[in-house]
């Protein structure tokens, strides 16, 4: 069982979660620690309950009134992270990328290595954003950065933010040209974000496969489709 308090909490009252003893983690996305009392939570919880929060501000709840009581207070993990994918040699495929966040976002940038013969969808449709935006837009570039890397770039405009801070990001849809049935090691990395306040960080990347199956039944047309 685990708690997840949202960011704009203000404050968690008096025996609030005392009697909740089955708790196996909590999570708590506010950048300034919560109001919480003495009794917010029972000794037991404190002692082994691991306590996550948004890794900028850890010190915060380590030095917060009655926070610091909790032994084990850990960042929350931030990454993204890319399924695997099946293809055929001639059509298209499509990366799903995931983001995990502690917070919201106004950028994020990485550079995804795949095989050479992968490259991005012509024609220019080969973004599709996942998320909803607070307002305002936002540019998405797929550029070369070396043999078989290309630099992934998502800049928000105006008021815009990246505020689901879990699940989908984005997909990007990619032509392969490889006959050979094989399955490919891929990965992402170096992968940095924006926050709202201006500062940057990198977060975790992620591996994933890429698998070329030999021959289909019917004809694939250039959407990777099958028919």
């Amino acid at each position: 069982t685990e708690i997840r308090v949202p960011a704009t909490m203000l404050e968690i009252g008096v025996r609030a979660m005392r009697e909740m003893t089955a708790l196996e983690s909590i999570y708590c996305y506010a950048k300034t620690p919560p109001a919480i009392y003495n009794t917010t939570f029972g000794t037991g919880t404190c002692n082994t309950v691991p306590l996550y929060v948004p890794k900028r501000v850890v010190e915060k709840y380590e030095n917060g009134d009655y926070w610091w009581r909790f032994a084990n207070i850990q960042p929350i993990d931030e990454y993204i992270d890319i399924n695997d994918v099946m293809a055929f040699a001639g059509t298209r495929t499509k990366l799903n990328i995931d983001l995990s966040v502690a917070e919201p976002i106004t950028a994020i940038e990485f550079d995804l290595f795949l095989p050479d013969w992968m490259t991005p969808a012509s024609g220019g449709n080969n973004v599709t954003l996942a998320y909803r935006l607070g307002g305002g837009s936002a540019a998405v570039s797929v550029t070369p950065a070396g043999e078989g890397c290309w630099h992934v770039a998502c800049q928000c405009s105006g008021t815009a933010q990246i505020a689901e801070m879990e699940g989908a990001l984005m997909t990007l849809t990619f032509d392969v040209d490889n006959s050979q049935e094989d399955c490919y090691d891929c990965f992402a990395a170096n992968v940095t974000v924006t926050y709202t306040d201006g500062m940057t960080d990198e977060i975790g990347g992620c591996d994933f496969e890429v698998e070329i199956l030999d021959g289909i039944m019917g004809d694939a047309d250039n959407s990777g489709s099958v028919s």
